[in-house]
């Protein structure tokens, strides 16, 4: 037998939430919407939160509150943490980048800031505090932990910037409405290296790796599109 919870049933095109009780019944708590995905759910069968495009709703037997992230362009993962009294959400923000924002009790959502990185990304965790890995177009990726107390995060392992990190720079343009990070050399510009993904809602990494920074530090420019895959220009 399964256990009693909440999971996200998916098909081509739509998807809904199935309540299971212990008992093997399954039942349906959010309808399906043709078009208008679920993409992610956390909480039990009498309290939950789910995100659909911008939008994060929150579901109980006497209440059902919707709010929408007007920076954040979509929205794909979703956790509630100490006992439900904070909510966690992450995905793609109006500015292209990966970004967490985040909501204790009834207040609003705000932003989590991120010293010195531009795009976050939430983790598996054990424990009461968070994890998250930190990176940027010219920052090797780091983990964090979240403050609950304070919702400040903190590097578990920091690290001084290497001599390449430093000698680079990056942008962020659009070319025809597509997205597009820049990894600039401090040094002349001899090629330039492109790479986009665009199938299964993949959102292509944008983080400094040691491939791209070893051809960064030659001359080599990093760019990176983000043609459909992380639904920039939809689906």
């Amino acid at each position: 037998p399964l256990p009693e919870g909440i999971f996200l049933s998916q098909s081509r095109n739509a998807t809904e939430i199935l309540g299971l009780t212990t008992k093997n019944t399954a039942t349906v708590l959010v309808q399906r919407e043709s078009g208008n995905l679920i993409t992610a759910v956390d909480g039990n069968v009498s309290s939950f939160v789910y995100l659909r495009g911008n939008q994060v709703l929150f579901y109980s037997p006497n209440d059902e509150y919707k709010k929408s992230l007007k920076d954040a362009f979509s929205l794909d993962n979703v956790r509630l943490c100490c006992d439900k009294n904070i909510c966690l959400v992450s995905g793609l923000a109006s500015d292209s980048t990966r970004a967490v924002w985040w909501r204790k009790s009834c207040s609003k959502f705000h932003r989590l800031e991120m010293n010195g990185f531009s795009d976050i990304e939430m983790l598996p965790y054990e424990g009461s505090e968070p994890l998250f890995e930190l990176s940027s177009p010219i920052r090797f990726p780091q983990i964090a932990r979240l403050n609950i107390s304070t919702m400040e995060l903190k590097l578990v392992q920091a690290r001084a910037l290497t001599q390449v990190e430093k000698n680079l720079s990056y942008e962020r343009i659009k070319i025809q409405n597509v997205p597009v990070v820049l990894t600039l050399p401090s040094k002349k510009v001899i090629a330039v290296l492109l790479r986009a993904y665009g199938a299964y809602g993949a959102l292509h990494p944008t983080h400094l790796e040691p491939a791209t920074a070893a051809l960064a530090s030659k001359g080599v420019v990093i760019a990176v599109a983000g043609v459909r895959g992380g639904g920039e220009l939809g689906s």
